[in-house]
C-alpha cells in the first residue's frame, strides 16, 4: 500500500509539473524506499496493462490537455485593447467585468462535445495530433542520430520550430468542428503563416526544454543510469530529499512563470491565424443564462434586431466565431498576446490542468495497483 501511495504522489507531481517521460522529480527520494522505482513489465499481462494505461493517459491528455485547454484559453483571453485616453478619462480605465466563461466547467464542456456527434466527437481532430507526433519523432530522431549528433534539447527546439504549422493544424483541429469548419483552414504549407508562428513556437519550445531537461541536469550528480539505486551512495540522505524538493519547487515556479504563459501565447497566436468566419467549439451562452461565479455573475441576453435577419438567412450558429474572440483581423504579435494574459486566465488554466492530472493519476494508479496484484 505504501508503494502504491508513493507511486501515486510521484506520478501526480510529475504530471502536474511538466517533465520528461521518465518522471525525474522525486526519483531519488523514491529510490530510498523502493529499490527500482521504474521496473519494466515482467510478463504479457503486465505489458498489456502498461500499454492500456499509456493509451488512456494519451487520450485524456488530448481531450482535456489539448482540446478543452485550447478552448478555455481562447474563451478567457482578454482581447479588448488598452484605453489610449486613460489619463484623460479615468472612468474609461476602470476594469470591466470579466466576460462569461462557458468552458471552465469541464463536465459541461465534455457533455456539450459529446452531445454533438457522440463519443467520437471527443476525439475529433485526433489524427492531427498523431501526424504531428510522428513527424516530431522522425525529425528529432534524425537530428539526434550519429550523423547529425545534435543535443536533445537543441533537437527539440529545431523540430518544434520546423513543425510549427503542423502544430497549428493540431490546434485548429482541437478548437474547430473538423467535419464542418476545418475545410476552411488551408492545410497546405504557407511561409507567411510559419513566419508568424516562428517566435511563439520558439518561446514555447524553449520553455518546454527547460521543463524537460533542467531537472535531469540538476539531479545528475546523484543518479546512476537515471535511477538512484541505494541511499548509501549519498553522504547525507537529508541532502538528497532537500535537493529533490528544491528542484520540484523550482520547476513549479518555472511552469507558472514561463511554460504556461508561453503555451497561452502560442495557442492564441495560432487561433488568430484561423479564418475569422470559422465557428469554434466554444458554446454560445443561452438567452438569460447566468454565467460567472459569485458576485461576478452576469446575465446574458441575445442581441435583438441586429441578428434577427441573420438568423433567417444563415443556419443557426452553435459556437463562437474566431472574429468574435479577437475582435480584429490578422495574426497577433507575441507582445500583444502577453498584454492580454490575466491572472484570472492563468488560474482557470491551472484549475483545468489540475483536473486533467487527477484523471491521469487515477488511471495510472488503477493500472499500477492491478500490476502489483498480478506480479
Amino acid at each position: 500500500m505504501s508503494r502504491l501511495l508513493l507511486f501515486a504522489f510521484r506520478k501526480l507531481l510529475n504530471t502536474f509539473i511538466r517533465t520528461a517521460g521518465n518522471d525525474p522529480l522525486l526519483a531519488n527520494t523514491h529510490g530510498l524506499f523502493q529499490e527500482s522505482p521504474t521496473e519494466p513489465p515482467q510478463n504479457v499481462l503486465e505489458l498489456t496493462l502498461a500499454i492500456l494505461g499509456l493509451s488512456l493517459e494519451f487520450i485524456i491528455r488530448y481531450i482535456i490537455g489539448n482540446r478543452v485547454m485550447s478552448l478555455l484559453i481562447l474563451d478567457t483571453i482578454d482581447s479588448n485593447p488598452p484605453n489610449p485616453n486613460k489619463d484623460r478619462d479615468k472612468d474609461d480605465n476602470k476594469k470591466s467585468n470579466p466576460k462569461p466563461t462557458t468552458t471552465r466547467n469541464l463536465l459541461q464542456t465534455l457533455t456539450t462535445l459529446h452531445r454533438e456527434e457522440g463519443l467520437v466527437s471527443l476525439i475529433n481532430g485526433f489524427h492531427y495530433t498523431i501526424y504531428y507526433n510522428l513527424r516530431y519523432f522522425i525529425v528529432t530522431g534524425l537530428l539526434t542520430s550519429p550523423i547529425a549528433r545534435f543535443p536533445e534539447p537543441l533537437a527539440h527546439i529545431i523540430a518544434s520550430v520546423a513543425l510549427a504549422e503542423f502544430h497549428f493544424f493540431r490546434t485548429a483541429g482541437a478548437i474547430l468542428p473538423p467535419a464542418e469548419q476545418m475545410r476552411y483552414v488551408p492545410l497546405s504549407l504557407d511561409y507567411y503563416r510559419w513566419k508568424a508562428l516562428l517566435l511563439p513556437t520558439l518561446l514555447y519550445a524553449s520553455a518546454e526544454t527547460i521543463m524537460m531537461y533542467v531537472p535531469e541536469l540538476l539531479l545528475a550528480p546523484v543518479r546512476f543510469d537515471r535511477v538512484l539505486l541505494q541511499p548509501e551512495d549519498l553522504t547525507d540522505v537529508t541532502s538528497l530529499v532537500r535537493s529533490d524538493v528544491l528542484v520540484a519547487g523550482l520547476m513549479l515556479v518555472a511552469q507558472v512563470l514561463v511554460l504556461l504563459p508561453a503555451c497561452i501565447v502560442l495557442i492564441v497566436v495560432e487561433g488568430s491565424l484561423v479564418t475569422g468566419d470559422c465557428e469554434t467549439l466554444i458554446p454560445l451562452p443561452g438567452e438569460g443564462e447566468k454565467m460567472g461565479d459569485g458576485d461576478n455573475q452576469v446575465v446574458l441576453w441575445k442581441e435583438e434586431d441586429e441578428n434577427d435577419n441573420e438568423d433567417e438567412e444563415y443556419p443557426k450558429q452553435k459556437g463562437r466565431l474566431i472574429k468574435d474572440l479577437f475582435r480584429f483581423k490578422g495574426p497577433l504579435h507575441v507582445l500583444n498576446v502577453l498584454e492580454m494574459i490575466s491572472v484570472r486566465q492563468l488560474l482557470y488554466c491551472f484549475e483545468l490542468h489540475g483536473k486533467m492530472c487527477l484523471c491521469v493519476v487515477g488511471v495510472a494508479t488503477a493500472v499500477q495497483s492491478v500490476m502489483y496484484l498480478v506480479s
